[in-house]
């Protein structure tokens, strides 16, 4: 289904940082990003891709274009999010080639406030799961003391 909403409307960012290039929603699939792996792409390594551990900012991204979603959807504005840690970042490669295209699929595994932690997935075109990982994350205002 496409969204009402641009990836500029979901994510408190601004490009070049945002590194995902699209954000789905579905009956059959739920809640995904595409990111096309190219000389183009944030971080790109010549002769060797992205970094696989960017695949982190990857899933970090579909969270907040799917806590953005949400904000939308209630007519809320859409808040900054902060990435506290990862519990585990598990990659099967050490660089995201070049013409891959990547989808990245996040559920939320526990929310209380602000703090939420996110099970993430990113995986080929043909389905390969390269990287799993669990974030743990912030959103909302931060107060200064």
């Amino acid at each position: 289904m496409n969204l009402p909403w641009a990836i500029e409307e979901l994510l408190p960012h601004d490009h070049p940082m945002i590194l995902i290039d699209e954000v789905h929603e579905d009956s059959e699939h739920g809640f995904y990003s595409l990111t096309r792996i190219s000389e183009d792409c944030p971080f790109f390594e010549a002769g060797c891709g992205v970094p696989s551990y960017v695949g982190i900012e990857y899933i970090a991204q579909t969270v907040g274009a799917l806590v953005g979603l949400a904000a939308r959807r209630e007519d809320e504005a859409v808040q900054p999010g902060y990435l506290l840690g990862a519990r585990t970042y598990n990659a099967g490669t050490p660089y995201f080639k070049p013409g891959m295209q990547l989808t990245t699929r996040v559920s939320a595994t526990f929310e209380s406030g602000n703090l939420a932690k996110y099970d993430g997935t990113i995986c080929d075109e043909t389905g390969k799961t390269l990287v799993e990982t669990s974030l743990t994350l912030y959103s909302g205002e931060i107060e200064e003391a």
